[in-house]
Protein backbone atom coordinates (compact mmCIF):
# COMPACT_ATOMS: atom_id res chain seq x y z
CA UNK A 1 0.00 0.00 0.00
CA UNK A 2 1.20 3.68 -0.88
CA UNK A 3 2.30 5.51 1.87
CA UNK A 4 0.08 8.31 0.90
CA UNK A 5 -3.19 5.75 1.07
CA UNK A 6 -1.90 5.03 4.92
CA UNK A 7 -1.88 8.11 5.94
CA UNK A 8 -5.05 8.95 4.80
CA UNK A 9 -7.09 10.79 7.89
CA UNK A 10 -3.54 11.60 9.52
CA UNK A 11 -2.96 15.65 10.74
CA UNK A 12 0.76 15.57 8.58
CA UNK A 13 3.11 17.96 9.54
CA UNK A 14 6.29 17.06 6.94
CA UNK A 15 6.72 14.94 4.11
CA UNK A 16 10.26 13.79 3.57
CA UNK A 17 9.49 11.05 1.82
CA UNK A 18 7.88 9.90 -1.67
CA UNK A 19 4.30 9.96 -1.12
CA UNK A 20 4.21 6.91 -3.56
CA UNK A 21 6.17 4.80 -1.62
CA UNK A 22 5.28 1.21 -1.50
CA UNK A 23 4.58 0.04 2.21
CA UNK A 24 4.48 -3.90 3.41
CA UNK A 25 4.12 -3.56 6.64
CA UNK A 26 3.88 -1.32 10.17
CA UNK A 27 6.38 -1.67 12.41
CA UNK A 28 7.15 -0.37 16.01
CA UNK A 29 9.09 -3.39 17.12
CA UNK A 30 12.69 -2.32 16.26
CA UNK A 31 13.41 -5.92 16.55
CA UNK A 32 10.71 -6.92 14.12
CA UNK A 33 11.55 -4.52 11.41
CA UNK A 34 11.56 -5.90 7.76
CA UNK A 35 12.95 -4.89 4.28
CA UNK A 36 9.88 -2.88 3.10
CA UNK A 37 8.39 -1.77 6.26
CA UNK A 38 6.89 1.62 7.89
CA UNK A 39 8.83 2.24 11.25
CA UNK A 40 6.35 4.24 13.80
CA UNK A 41 8.66 6.19 16.41
CA UNK A 42 6.86 5.93 19.65
CA UNK A 43 7.96 7.84 23.00
CA UNK A 44 7.78 5.42 25.61
CA UNK A 45 8.26 6.27 29.41
CA UNK A 46 12.01 4.52 28.79
CA UNK A 47 12.45 4.23 25.05
CA UNK A 48 12.29 6.75 22.61
CA UNK A 49 12.14 4.75 18.83
CA UNK A 50 13.01 7.49 17.37
CA UNK A 51 16.51 6.61 18.51
CA UNK A 52 16.44 3.49 16.44
CA UNK A 53 16.11 5.49 13.35
CA UNK A 54 19.70 5.30 12.35
CA UNK A 55 20.27 1.69 13.21
CA UNK A 56 17.02 0.84 10.64
CA UNK A 57 17.50 2.85 7.88
CA UNK A 58 18.71 0.95 5.75
CA UNK A 59 16.00 -1.26 6.17
CA UNK A 60 12.69 0.67 6.87
CA UNK A 61 11.63 2.25 4.10
CA UNK A 62 10.52 5.44 6.03
CA UNK A 63 9.57 6.41 9.52
CA UNK A 64 6.44 7.80 11.24
CA UNK A 65 7.99 10.77 13.45
CA UNK A 66 7.33 13.68 16.30
CA UNK A 67 10.62 15.27 14.85
CA UNK A 68 13.12 15.33 12.22
CA UNK A 69 15.33 12.57 11.36
CA UNK A 70 18.34 11.58 8.83
CA UNK A 71 15.98 9.48 6.56
CA UNK A 72 12.82 9.40 4.69
CA UNK A 73 10.07 10.33 6.94
CA UNK A 74 6.79 11.58 7.43
CA UNK A 75 6.34 14.43 10.90
CA UNK A 76 3.39 13.99 12.61
CA UNK A 77 1.85 15.64 15.92
CA UNK A 78 1.16 12.74 17.60
CA UNK A 79 2.50 9.71 16.54
CA UNK A 80 0.34 7.24 18.63
CA UNK A 81 -2.74 8.60 17.24
CA UNK A 82 -0.97 8.18 13.62
CA UNK A 83 -0.10 4.45 14.31
CA UNK A 84 -3.85 4.08 15.06
CA UNK A 85 -4.82 5.43 11.97
CA UNK A 86 -2.53 4.13 9.72
CA UNK A 87 -3.33 0.52 11.29
CA UNK A 88 -6.97 1.36 10.51
CA UNK A 89 -6.17 1.97 6.96
CA UNK A 90 -4.03 -0.64 6.07
CA UNK A 91 -6.35 -3.31 7.81
CA UNK A 92 -9.53 -2.06 5.61
CA UNK A 93 -11.00 0.09 8.22
CA UNK A 94 -12.58 -3.08 9.68
CA UNK A 95 -14.60 -1.15 12.24
CA UNK A 96 -16.54 0.70 9.05
CA UNK A 97 -18.07 -2.66 8.16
Amino acid sequence: MKISELLNGVNVLEWKIDKDTEVKDIKIDSNQVSEGDLFVCLKGRKVDRHDFVDSLSRTAVGFITEKRVNAPYVMVENAREAYSVICQNFFGNPAKS
